[in-house]
């Protein structure tokens, strides 16, 4: 978290007078939570809390921060980490995010100029895996 905050601040200070885009990567693991992977649920959630509050901080500057959330990839059928059980459902899509042509248009996307009424969200690109109500 520490290193997270203060490469934001970092990413904040150069841009202040100018706006920009600043994206976040938190895996879905977070949103709904997973047997085995309570430290890393715990990690991923504050760095999406994080991002909300820069989002809000620094929006008057001109500065959107938003979270690009893919599948983790202990979700593709290892079923254990660091010798715990780990319980998590497979994309519905069925294989993983291609960070070519899955993961990078989206995140294009966010950190480009068609989304710059866009801040503080999270979007998923990860096939499936969490799905909102």
């Amino acid at each position: 978290m520490q290193s997270s905050l203060f490469a934001l601040h970092a990413a904040f200070v150069q841009m202040r007078r100018r706006g920009g885009r600043i994206l976040v990567v938190t895996p879905t693991a977070s949103m709904s939570g997973a047997a085995g992977l309570v430290p890393y649920t715990m990690a991923v959630e504050g760095l999406r809390l994080l991002a909300k509050s820069a989002a809000r901080q620094w929006g008057a500057d001109g500065i959107t921060v938003n979270c690009l959330a893919p599948a983790p990839e202990v979700a593709l059928g290892d079923d254990t980490v660091a010798g715990e059980s780990v319980s998590l459902a497979p994309p519905a899509l069925g294989r993983p995010g291609d960070p070519a042509t899955d993961l990078g248009p989206v995140a294009a996307w966010l950190v480009g100029p068609d989304s710059g009424f866009v801040t503080g969200v999270t979007v998923c690109a990860d096939g499936g895996t969490w799905m909102a109500p």
